[in-house]
């Protein structure tokens, strides 16, 4: 009889019940283990079922955070430019959280929601990218008084993206000086009868 190799499907099962820290071993019940096509594999029962190497199985914590600036943050005239500096960090809790490129924001203000490359590559744990966009204040915002933004970063992670935090911004009108002043006066009128 020659050697066999089985694979037994189990962390999905451990991993919602078995805490990170865990050491020492599992026992399990795969009396009932069975090929694709049903068929029963003799030989099994009670196991033990290592835990020394549980972080291995352990998803990495991927967290790509997002801080956003405006300068300045009071506007006094249409045409006027805002500079929204941007940093994107990747807050990531393990060893294998690296965050690949391209590390893009979108911002409904400066890139009228469509996304921009603010690094091409990736980012290590620890490490932040940043970059600046312009927006340029319009009527409608100087005639609100205020403009709001709303942003967030996104990377990639085995071929998924992985979101930052949303992050807004206001910023408010200093003064209205209003270019057209209207004058009323009446004068008293008789009229012949």
């Amino acid at each position: 009889m020659g050697l066999r190799t089985v694979i037994v499907e189990m962390w999905p099962v451990l991993d919602s019940i078995v805490p990170s820290e865990a050491k020492g071993a599992v026992k399990a019940d795969i009396s009932g283990a069975q090929t694709p096509d049903g068929n029963k594999i003799p030989g099994f029962g009670r196991q033990d079922i290592q835990l020394h190497n549980v972080e291995n199985f352990v998803s990495p914590v991927l967290n790509l955070s997002l801080q956003k600036l405006p300068s300045p943050t009071i506007f006094t005239h249409v045409g006027q430019n805002i500079t929204y500096n941007y940093t994107v960090t990747n807050d990531a809790s393990t060893s294998e959280g690296v965050i690949g490129g391209p590390i893009n924001i979108t911002d409904n203000q400066t890139t009228n929601s469509l996304p921009y490359t603010i690094s091409d590559v990736g980012l290590p744990i620890g490490t932040n990218v940043t970059g600046s966009l312009n927006y340029t204040i319009t009527q409608q915002d100087f005639d609100a008084g205020y403009v709001t933004n709303l942003a967030n970063a996104t990377g990639i992670s085995n071929n998924a993206l992985v979101h930052s935090n949303d992050t807004i911004a206001k910023i408010t009108a200093f003064a209205q000086n209003p270019a057209l002043n209207i004058t009323k006066s009446q004068s008293e009128q008789n009229y012949g009868v």
